[in-house]
């Protein structure tokens, strides 16, 4: 009994001790959980005055996008804000304990980023030139946070909590706590530029690094294209590390690719041009841009192991945001295309709408049914037409007198079906020659 006393103390103190770590270890995390701001892209807004869209309040603000008459830089999206001075402000709910990540791309080292609480100012980070650098400081106090380079994308992050702030550029590390200048309240519900000139753009809680991507330049995405010396002009930013660069289109609905256009060695930004005819166009559709980056680098497998090989490696798509032109050349034929599900069914169908599962099934099967319809139409080109319609003819008259014939010597095996056995016997043979006629033609394996 009293082994068992002395043994559940002991569990007492384990669960305790537990416990209490538990409270140390997860207290000031909890504490110093910075909530997020506000996040925002500016996807939604219309094209034009900023002023009094989802609540901002712009003397000289405006929501553009890279097509003529606006070609913004544009961090994230398809849309971002130019501001030429003056003052661009929103209130937001409060947050004492917040972080916010922002990019701007400053073309001038002047102007102020403020932010208040109740109306006042808690800390605003201003531009100082010195010399040729600017510099991004707090005020009053003008403490150096970090150098701000101009004419690219700059992520500026702040957070605050207990009446204290701290700062971060292009995550190169937080500054030392700084003191709000105002700490009637510990919270902040105002963010403002004010007299900066330059875009701004994706607005979240985290520094997200910039990623490297192309984009069309002109024309805009989906031009018709008539005329194939048409210009197409791209451009490219943050490849750092990549050695060339392939561009082509691609017409998602049946997988082809038009020939790739290659920059050979490339710069970690640029803009290039090709003609439309360079791609080597042979049907009219619509192709999407497409673009990879590769560079010679040494081999792992599974990302992990190291095979001390070099060897290419190829990016992903780099398009962002996604573009695509409509080819409608004269004397080009249209590659397949499905017709419209919901059309067709509307003109043949007597009733008015399909059932869902209907179109479901119909759209799992449409990128299917496109390549095969485009794979018909190019595999034409490589027979006589003429000469299969004949043969095919010749072979269709023979298969109703073959199942006619198998039919009435199931009769005498009790109705087995000895047809469906012949089938698979025959396809058995087909698989058979077919991998035959493979092996022959790889080396080492097959004959001569």
């Amino acid at each position: 009994m009293l082994r068992y006393l002395k043994q559940l103390k002991t569990r007492e103190k384990l669960i305790w001790g537990l416990f209490l770590s538990i409270v140390v270890l997860v207290v000031p995390l909890s504490s110093y959980a910075y909530t997020v701001f506000f996040t925002e892209g500016f996807e939604t807004y219309n094209l034009g005055n900023l002023n009094g869209q989802q609540g901002w309040v712009a003397t000289n603000g405006t929501v553009g996008d890279r097509n003529p008459p606006y070609e913004y830089q544009i961090k994230e999206g398809e849309k971002s804000v130019y501001q030429t001075g003056g003052n661009q402000y929103k209130y937001f709910d409060n947050n004492s304990n917040g972080i916010l990540s922002f990019w701007g791309w400053y073309s001038e080292c002047a102007g102020g980023i403020y932010f208040k609480g109740n109306e006042h100012l808690k800390f605003i980070l201003v531009f100082r030139p010195e010399g040729e650098s600017c510099i991004l400081k707090d005020y009053p106090s003008e403490g150096e946070i970090r150098e701000i380079e101009l004419n690219q994308w700059q992520n500026i992050q702040v957070r605050w909590i207990n009446n204290k702030y701290q700062a971060n550029v292009n995550d190169t590390g937080w500054v030392a706590e700084r003191n709000f200048m105002n700490s009637d309240e510990d919270y902040l519900d105002y963010f403002q530029y004010n007299g900066v000139l330059g875009y701004f753009d994706d607005f979240s809680g985290v520094y997200v690094p910039p990623s490297g991507r192309v984009w069309s330049v002109s024309p805009a995405s989906e031009t018709e294209i008539t005329n194939l010396d048409d210009i197409f002009a791209f451009a490219w930013e943050n490849l750092e590390g990549w050695d060339s660069l392939s561009v082509a289109f691609q017409n998602k609905d049946t997988g082809i690719f038009s020939n790739a256009n290659i920059l050979e060695t490339i710069s970690p930004s640029g803009q290039e041009s090709f003609s439309f005819e360079s791609f080597n166009f042979d049907r009219n559709g619509k192709y999407y841009f497409y673009a990879v980056a590769t560079k010679w680098s040494i081999e792992f497998i599974e990302g992990m192991y190291i095979t001390g090989n070099y060897s290419y490696q190829w990016s992903d798509d780099l398009v962002s945001p996604v573009s695509w032109f409509t080819i409608n050349t004269e004397g080009y034929t249209p590659i397949f295309e499905m017709s419209d599900f919901s059309t067709w069914y509307g003109e043949v169908s007597k009733f008015a709408t399909p059932t869902d599962m209907f179109v479901s099934i119909a759209g799992f099967f449409e990128p299917t049914f496109n390549k095969i319809g485009e794979f018909g139409n190019r595999i034409k080109d490589y027979f006589n037409l003429s000469e299969v319609y004949s043969q095919g003819y010749e072979i269709g008259k023979v298969i109703p007198y073959f199942s006619y014939f198998v039919g009435q010597i199931s009769l005498f095996l009790g109705g087995f079906p000895i047809l469906k056995w012949v089938f698979v016997v025959i396809i058995l043979l087909t698989g058979i020659f077919i991998f035959r006629l493979v092996m022959k033609f790889i080396p080492f394996l097959g004959g001569s």
